[in-house]
């Protein structure tokens, strides 16, 4: 295409003439479609098809047509504007290819939520018997020098010292630890339950805490 008649199209197409772009596609599509052929058979983009180029390059063009148009001004020559097109599909084709050459994300862990965890924080029998270990009147037996294994009988009587606690406790304190501790139920998460008492979750754990500083001390003076 002669610069003459480019000029001519471009300034139709300023002027909104659509078919006047269509004429212009026939012509400039060409060599920007071989760029995106020799591209691919260099092996520069092993993972786009080459049923996909022409695609590629017809949308190269559409997008370059349109920045042109809103920017009232086309490049000066049709060789310049064949250039630009060579470069944005030999570009576009290779950051595709690099996208689709990363590797997929690995699936990301289910979020456990911290009353969920089993840590000895949050687990009420670890808890209290961590605590309570030095105590003479419970069973236990002594292994690896540290830890040590607590009876069924130990953590039947420590739950119900916790009923007996909670008989003087409030109605919210009693069911924020019945639940967050699990006693004879499944045990829920502090969020859960703040959700379900419309309280932030620190107030929860504010009761958890304070309340079960008291079954110790209640514990201890209880336990002979």
């Amino acid at each position: 295409m002669t610069d003459e008649k480019y000029k001519k199209l471009i300034e139709k197409i300023l002027n909104g003439d659509q078919e006047t772009i269509e004429e212009l596609e026939v012509e400039a599509i060409v060599p920007i479609y071989k760029r995106a052929q020799s591209y691919f058979k260099r092996g520069k983009i092993q993972n786009i098809k080459e049923q996909e180029l022409l695609y590629r390059a017809t949308r190269v063009f559409n997008n370059m047509v349109i920045k042109y148009i809103s920017e009232g001004t086309f490049p000066e020559t049709y060789n310049k504007f064949i250039s630009y097109g060579k470069e944005k599909i030999s570009r576009k084709l290779y950051n595709i290819h690099v996208k689709r050459n990363k590797k997929p994300p690995k699936p990301r862990k289910k979020r456990v939520e911290k009353g969920d965890r089993n840590t000895k924080k949050q687990d009420i029998y670890l808890m209290w018997l961590e605590e309570l270990k030095g105590k003479e009147d419970i069973n236990k037996e002594k292994v690896d020098n540290s830890k040590f294994v607590y009876t069924d009988e130990v953590k039947e009587k420590l739950k119900q010292k916790m009923f007996e606690f909670l008989k003087s406790a409030n109605k919210k304190t009693e069911n924020v630890l019945l639940r967050y501790y699990g006693l004879d139920r499944n045990k829920e998460s502090a969020i859960k339950i703040a959700k379900d008492l419309n309280l932030t979750r620190a107030r929860i754990y504010q009761i958890i805490n304070s309340n079960t500083q008291k079954f110790f001390e209640y514990y201890k003076n209880s336990s002979d």
